[in-house]
């Protein structure tokens, strides 16, 4: 317990010092706006503006169930997971419409794949316990 404890500590001094050095987000207390390739935060779903994480990205650290204030809603053209937990990210706010699944350690370079569709469709995302998809749809490829 005190190791798992440590562990959330270290976690969340990392996001306070992202978020300290990072530009501010207006109306944000989700989002950490990480301009280019920067580093992310311990455990996090960064959403790339463009194909394979280019132009900006934008790094959440927990669950947001309408993105329009971080200025990533309808944006995102790639995904990757750090830490060790799985991420849902859906089509639309309030965790509606389509939805899929992403583990950590996984990267997807190209929601606009056909076999994804799902490019510039998110609108909130959800951070879920342990590194489990349960039942919802995978993103099956870390390559794509």
């Amino acid at each position: 317990m005190r190791k798992h404890l440590l562990a959330i500590l270290a976690s969340a001094a990392t996001v306070a010092a992202l978020t300290a050095a990072a530009p501010a987000q207006a109306g944000s207390a989700h989002a950490v706006m990480v301009l280019g390739g920067g580093q992310s935060a311990v455990g996090s779903l960064i959403i790339g503006q463009n194909q394979s994480m280019g132009g900006l990205n934008w790094t959440f650290t927990e669950s947001n169930r309408d993105l329009s204030s971080s200025g990533s809603e309808d944006r995102a053209s790639a995904l990757r997971v750090t830490g060790d937990s799985a991420w849902v990210v859906y089509q639309h706010d309030n965790n509606g419409g389509r939805a899929y699944c992403i583990l950590p350690g996984q990267s997807i370079n190209d929601l606009h794949h056909a076999w994804w569709q799902f490019g510039d469709t998110i609108s909130s995302v959800q951070r879920l316990i342990g590194p489990n998809c349960f039942n919802f749809p995978m993103f099956l490829s870390t390559t794509l």
